[in-house]
């Protein structure tokens, strides 16, 4: 059987399932934000023979499901203790004696941010100038020292979210002046900051199976920082990275072992393409949609091949 580990809401895995039907490929869809997630990997047969029965596994979200039941802060901790051995136990081995696995289950949920940086420019790629720090006074010397008039601080891991009553919050990136940073205390929370690069458009490369297909994200609107919290006024084109970017992208994602992702540049006025990170569980639909590249019918191709 093939497999494609996701959760409930993600518009992506809706539409490759439907290219799925059309190549009629046998697949089970396992929602890793459904307790009902729980029984379905259990009945998964993970023996010590090659393989076992286990055909394309595509590792394409991960959650943690809700028991609906109300629990104290401790009951909350052990249940994702619990969760994470569990995944441990189940996804690690599916993916790992799958006869062809899209993405690995350490590589696509160990993603550190400031590693991949370090890995982009060894493979020669340009990245703007990050540190990681928890005092004012160093991060107003790194703005002093390189003439930086603003940093860019964003999540050091992934994107988090959550509810408080009737509101929902998100994290994203956000631009901070010198006088934002004056106002800091001392002292804070470990945080990733970086040099604020003027730019003129956002750039998204999804990568599969070593093609591209690139878009540019266009804002309509008063720019953002982040554009991601203005996507009503986002228009997204089609655009080619240069092939010496692409040579070097297509060896950094290879040598982390990522076979779908989505990598994150950013244009700047003087026509540098920035490096700014990978998102192995990155949304890709509305590029998809909007130029027309039908990446999940690609995807769907990948796994007819290898499912027959």
């Amino acid at each position: 059987m093939n497999y494609i580990i996701t959760t409930s809401t993600d518009a992506t895995s809706n539409e490759l399932i439907s290219w799925l039907y059309y190549y009629k490929v046998p697949y089970t869809r396992i929602n890793t934000d459904r307790i009902e997630t729980l029984y379905a990997l259990s009945d998964i047969k993970i023996g010590t023979g090659i393989h076992s029965d286990i055909g394309v596994v595509y590792l394409r979200k991960l959650a943690m499901p809700e028991t609906g039941l109300p629990a104290s802060n401790a009951g909350q901790k052990i249940w994702q203790s619990l969760m994470g051995e569990y995944y441990q136990a189940y996804l690690k081995p599916i993916i790992s004696q799958a006869a062809f696995s899209i993405n690995n289950y350490s590589t696509a949920t160990q993603n550190n941010k400031y590693e991949t940086l370090l890995a982009a420019k060894s493979f020669g790629l340009t990245i703007p100038e990050t540190i990681i720090t928890n005092t004012k006074k160093i991060l107003l010397d790194f703005l002093a020292d390189r003439n930086f008039p603003s940093v860019i601080t964003k999540p050091a891991d992934e994107l988090c979210s959550f509810n408080s009553g009737e509101h929902f919050y998100k994290t994203f990136a956000k631009k901070m002046s010198t006088d934002d940073v004056t106002a800091l205390p001392d002292r804070f929370f470990p945080s990733l900051f970086q040099q604020a690069i003027s730019n003129v458009t956002d750039i998204k490369a999804v990568y599969c199976f070593g093609r591209f297909f690139t878009a540019a994200c266009l804002q309509m609107s008063d720019k953002k920082t982040d554009f991601r919290s203005n996507y009503a006024h986002v228009k997204t084109l089609p655009y080619k990275l240069p092939d010496e970017i692409e040579n070097k992208l297509d060896r950094l994602l290879k040598h982390i072992g990522l076979s779908i992702c989505t990598v994150d540049f950013i244009l700047s006025d003087d026509g540098t393409l920035y490096f700014l990170e990978i998102n192995p569980f990155g949304q890709f639909g509305s590029i998809s949609m909007s130029c027309n590249y039908f990446i999940e019918r690609f995807i769907a191709e990948k796994f007819a091949y290898y499912a027959n």
